[in-house]
């Protein structure tokens, strides 16, 4: 398995890399760099996802505790609640939160979209509601948490930036 991770990781970087020697030919030659293509680490797709799905159990977390229901109260919350200036313990010391405001107003449909499709909340009028279905989903995904050793897994990342800061 390791194998196979070093593999995918590896063609991803050889990827980038003759992009990048590519763009640097073409200027060389005398053309115009493009300094706006984005480049993406290998895991920066799941990461992305994972972003999304952590958002989307905010916004049905938010309505099973019945705080907020309208989509300004939504966006609200979730503004506040993963502004990159908040302080999250260890994710913060690995500099692994987000470094720019994500735009919740103006993705907030592409944020719901897949949730009313599974029947998870519904909207109504001016209101999201959250379904029966939706209920049992994020008390799942609660649940989930019961078997892992959150003391043991933070021991283990702190570590890691403290090797890395010492490096």
């Amino acid at each position: 398995m390791d194998a196979l991770i070093g593999l995918f990781v590896g063609a991803g970087i050889f990827r980038d890399a003759v992009s990048l020697l590519r763009e640097a030919i073409f200027a060389e030659r005398g053309g115009e760099e493009d300094y706006s293509k984005e480049y993406k680490l290998p895991l920066q797709e799941c990461w992305e996802e994972n972003r999304l799905i952590a958002f989307r159990n905010w916004i049905l977390y938010l309505l099973w505790e019945d705080q907020q229901r309208t989509r300004k109260e939504i966006v609200s919350s979730l503004d506040s609640t993963f502004h990159p200036d908040n302080y999250i313990p260890v994710l913060s010391e690995l500099k692994a939160t987000g470094s720019k405001p994500y735009d919740f107003d103006g993705k907030f449909k592409n944020l719901v979209k897949p949730l009313i499709e599974e029947e998870l909340l519904m909207e109504e009028i001016e209101e999201y509601l959250l379904t029966e279905k939706g209920e049992e989903h994020l008390k799942n995904f609660i649940n989930s948490f019961n078997d892992y050793d959150v003391h043991r897994s933070d021991a283990i990342l702190l570590a890691m930036a403290r090797d890395e800061s010492s490096d």
